[in-house]
């Protein structure tokens, strides 16, 4: 799935990482400058992270102003998971278990095309129980 990463310009060597816990918030704006996902033509800003291997991956976009969208893709270029509503009408959410350690991409994007707007990107990982 090239689309998913040529855009970014994003995903270097695979390998072992040992980071703990991940607890970041991000206020961001989607405007026209932005880049475009190919498949929609929707504006999205991107995020990275590493997690370490079986760490719950949480992703939550919030917004007032565009219906939030998310993509998780894995350090291999594959979207492991995507979201509009999980977090209630036009919020976003995705909760996912890596299956390796390494780094991940976040697109905070939206539902349709070209909207525009702020938005809250909330990432999080955790040991999983």
């Amino acid at each position: 799935m090239a689309g998913w990463i040529g855009a970014a310009g994003w995903i270097g060597a695979a390998g072992a990482c040992t980071t703990g816990p991940v607890d970041q918030t991000h206020h961001g704006r989607l405007e026209d400058s932005d880049s475009l996902l190919e498949q929609d033509q929707s504006y999205y800003d991107a995020y990275t992270f590493r997690a370490d291997e079986n760490y719950n991956i949480i992703v939550e976009m919030r917004s007032k102003e565009v219906d939030s969208y998310v993509h998780l893709i894995d350090e291999e270029g594959k979207q492991v998971a995507h979201d509009d509503d999980g977090a209630g009408d036009n919020d976003a959410k995705i909760s996912y278990r890596a299956v390796t350690a390494g780094k991940y991409l976040v697109y905070a994007n939206t539902y349709g095309s070209k909207e525009t707007g702020t938005y809250t990107l909330k990432i999080l990982t955790e040991p999983s129980p």
